[in-house]
């Protein structure tokens, strides 16, 4: 049978199919980690007339008499096949290998002989290609840290995953690395707002030679049962005067504003507050109720928001049925010039003001005399 992939090939006879080398297995008697079983002579005739010897290799293949071998398993040592590793096997996992597959000689490899072209199975000698590098003149991640909870286990950089615990008010964490020499490019530092649960950050790593490295910072904080904002914020100015024990606020708006935007801030990212929190502001008065929820909705709070508009003796509208006023009307002008036809005797004048209990006088005659 065929060697050199994960599984090696079954050899087949009249009779039986004898088993390829495995991963963590031979393919029968007489075979074992890293040697293949022996020809054995059929019903006790020349070794000639009886199967051939089974391919070697991480595990070797087996073989019956009369027939055909099976082939052995080729292996890489990469983080998906640490465990197939049998006990006293030298490497370490330091020599894990990236990028790396088994193929096996039933498969289409590269073509050595003709490179850019693949040939099925290899009829020589097996290969193997070899970049020599020094690694002490490439630069190297020597540290990643997190500013806040405790991260395991502690940094090595042929470790890839770590787990960092944090307390459930660690609702935000700075990522630093560090290097050898500074030559190389680190992606994933800076500062992140964590949710609750647990939630992956990734960093990477790419030396000059352009070989890419992942970390995984796996970062777990529990949730919060707190519903209390951080504050608020009325038309982009934060309010100053929050106070965490309150619920209710009143909030003096300046008088011209006809829309209140209320942006709620968050003391923990899971909390859930409403979607929509800008209204049209036409009143004197407009009372909003809010309900925030803390993170995965173990509480709630109830604010209370009053917006009152600041009292004044400005008008809201000024309109004239004739004539033109010689620049558009605006609260805080007083004074306006007002172009009418010369045949024109009255100038009806309608006054609005921003409170109801307002009293509009008209001071001067509203009737045009003829100089």
């Amino acid at each position: 049978g065929y060697g050199g992939g994960l599984t090696g090939g079954n050899g087949i006879t009249n009779s039986a199919i004898i088993a390829g080398g495995s991963q963590t297995a031979p393919g029968g008697t007489g075979a074992g980690f890293g040697y293949g079983a022996n020809s054995e002579a059929a019903n006790g005739m020349d070794s000639n007339w009886g199967s051939s010897g089974a391919g070697g290799g991480w595990y070797g293949g087996g073989i019956k008499s009369w027939g055909s071998a099976g082939g052995g398993s080729g292996f890489i040592w990469t983080e998906a096949t640490k465990n197939n590793v049998p006990s006293g096997y030298i490497p370490s996992a330091n020599y894990y290998l990236e990028n790396a597959t088994t193929i096996a000689g039933n498969q289409a490899v590269p073509n050595y002989n003709a490179p850019g072209t693949t040939m099925t199975g290899n009829l020589g000698n097996g290969y193997a290609r070899i970049t020599y590098y020094n690694p002490e003149e490439l630069d190297s991640l020597t540290n990643i840290s997190v500013d806040k909870g405790t991260m395991t286990p502690e940094f090595n950089n042929r470790v890839k995953e770590y787990d960092l615990l944090l307390s459930l008010d660690d609702t935000e964490i700075t990522i630093s690395a560090e290097t050898e020499k500074g030559e190389g490019l680190v992606i994933g530092t800076g500062t992140f707002i964590v949710p609750d649960g647990t939630t992956d950050f990734t960093v990477t790593f790419t030396n000059t030679e352009g070989n890419v490295t992942t970390y995984i910072i796996h970062a777990s904080r529990p949730a919060s049962a707190d519903a209390t904002l951080k504050g608020f914020k009325v038309n982009g100015v934060l309010y100053e005067d929050f106070d965490p024990t309150k619920t209710e606020y009143e909030i003096e708006i300046p008088t011209e504003v006809e829309k209140i935007n209320l942006e709620l801030l968050k003391s923990y990212p899971g909390q859930i507050i409403p979607d929509n929190t800008i209204y049209d502001f036409e009143e004197t008065t407009l009372t909003k109720t809010i309900v925030v929820e803390s993170e995965k909705g173990l509480s709630n709070k109830i604010y209370t928001f009053t917006f009152n508009r600041k009292k004044t003796s400005e008008l809201k509208s000024l309109t004239l049925s004739t004539g033109s006023l010689n620049k558009v009307f605006t609260p805080k002008i007083t004074e306006y010039n007002l172009e009418i036809y010369n045949f024109v005797r009255e100038v009806p004048i309608e006054a609005i003001p921003y409170f109801e209990d307002a009293v509009v006088k008209i001071v001067e005659n509203r009737y045009v005399g003829v100089n």
